[in-house]
């Protein structure tokens, strides 16, 4: 009978991964350098833009949920961002760096500022959209508050009918250092 040998294989992967991100941390970083993981879930609004966003902006979004992010454990976190769409393409972004407050069990806080591109599908109107977000640590509370880091996302939202707002999903991955 032959071995088994697909968990050796995943966990040669996810060394790789914690390795090629250890790497590619700054060295000035201040503190242990770790890798980020996150799974979220949460419900978005969607309204017009507010005083605080940019000319050109069409959209304010927040977003509240709940997740697990390694190595914070179980969290909620709210995002918000100031957006705009391409009602042809469907093609969207951000018009100013976002911000994610992630907010541990324990009450400390890790914030995040983002960047965001995303495709909204149908045309002209959208069920759906998803999105690349490119993401650096922007420090905290407790012990985060000189949090180092960066990463990536990829984000989902399935629209509510009314298109004000809808259910969200996103894979978050990284490095942190504090």
């Amino acid at each position: 009978m032959k071995p088994k040998t697909h968990w050796r294989g995943a966990i040669g992967l996810a060394l790789g991964v914690a390795l090629l991100l250890s790497v590619a941390a700054p060295a000035a970083a201040a503190g242990y350098v770790r890798p980020f993981l996150g799974i979220d879930k949460g419900t978005s609004t969607i309204g017009p833009a507010i005083a605080a966003c940019p000319t050109g902006t069409m959209f304010f979004v927040q977003d509240n949920g709940t997740g697990y992010f390694a190595p914070l454990g179980r969290v909620h976190y709210t995002l918000e961002q100031c957006a705009a769409v391409d009602f042809t393409t469907g093609e969207g972004w951000t018009t100013k760096n976002g911000s994610m407050t992630i907010t541990a069990a324990h009450g400390d806080r890790l914030v995040l500022s983002y960047r965001m591109k995303f495709l909204a599908t149908p045309m002209p109107v959208p069920t759906t959209a998803r999105a690349h977000i490119d993401w650096v640590a922007a420090g905290g509370t407790g012990r985060f508050v000189a949090t180092r880091g960066a990463g990536m996302a990829s984000f989902t939202i399935n629209y509510t009918e009314d298109l004000l707002g809808g259910t969200t999903s996103s894979v978050w991955w990284g490095w942190i250092a504090y």
